[in-house]
């Protein structure tokens, strides 16, 4: 039995809600919320599968089991390795963090507050572990309003940069600020990534299109555990869409 759809579930940080701060702070969950979330998936039998496996079976090159789910982070912060590795660990699961990788080690520069960035011995650590890593380009620049030259570079610096961090050659891309663009979509393609990944949750989140503009389900404070179980369900990019459309129509 083949799944309906796999959920791609996007986070951040992993924090307490001390930590947040003004930005970005919506895109943060407190550890008790993660846990809480991953028990959940835990009870109802979800299983976490790497985005190389999910790549594979939308290619029909493997099956996957029924409650099938990929966890996704992006930024690679810190606090990735200091509470939420630990809680996956103890529910048996594995995550894809996306880094930056001209940043690893440092803070972020993209928003503000100066939020602590996984070093390389976090990330050897996390490796071991189980977790995959992914790129995020190399210094989160907006590839949709970038010239060729430099989307080429943010691209290929950041792959060789995990590659060599992680051993794989399989290393899927994520847009920085989920904004793919033709231009990015191409090279990312050229270059010999797995796949890549968008931050749209409108649409297309049953994995029917493009390998390179892959949709998520982004998780923020504010998801209930309710909430959460929602955006699992194969009906769930179907409820958004018309959520959306409500919405423009007033």
């Amino acid at each position: 039995m083949k799944p309906d759809w796999v959920p791609i579930l996007c986070y951040h940080r992993v924090c307490p809600e001390s930590e947040f701060g003004p930005d970005p702070g919506s895109l943060c969950v407190t550890p008790g919320q993660f846990g809480r979330q991953l028990a959940l998936l835990k009870a109802l039998g979800y299983r976490t599968v790497t985005l190389a496996d999910l790549a594979a079976y939308l290619k029909a090159q493997k099956n996957l089991p029924p409650r099938s789910v990929a966890l996704t982070f992006d930024d690679g912060y810190a606090d990735n390795c200091v509470h939420a590795f630990p809680l996956l660990k103890k529910h048996g699961f594995t995550a894809t963090v996306f880094l930056v990788t001209d940043r690893i080690g440092g803070t972020n520069v993209w928003d503000s507050g100066k939020v602590p960035l996984l070093n390389e011995d976090q990330i050897v650590r996390m490796r071991d572990g189980g977790v995959h890593f992914g790129s995020h380009s190399a210094g989160h620049a907006d590839l949709s309003r970038s010239d060729p030259g430099t989307i080429r570079r943010e691209l290929s610096d950041s792959l060789e940069k995990v590659r060599g961090l992680c051993g794989r050659m399989d290393v899927p891309f994520c847009y920085p600020y989920g904004r793919p663009g033709p231009a990015a979509k191409a090279a990312a393609r050229e270059l010999g990534y797995l796949c890549a990944l968008s931050t749209d949750t409108g649409s297309d989140t049953d994995q029917s299109g493009d390998l390179f503009e892959m949709r998520r389900v982004q998780v923020f404070p504010s998801t209930t555990l309710s909430g959460f179980w929602k955006k699992l369900q194969p009906w769930y990019p179907r409820w958004q869409k018309f959520q959306k459309k409500l919405k423009s129509s007033f």
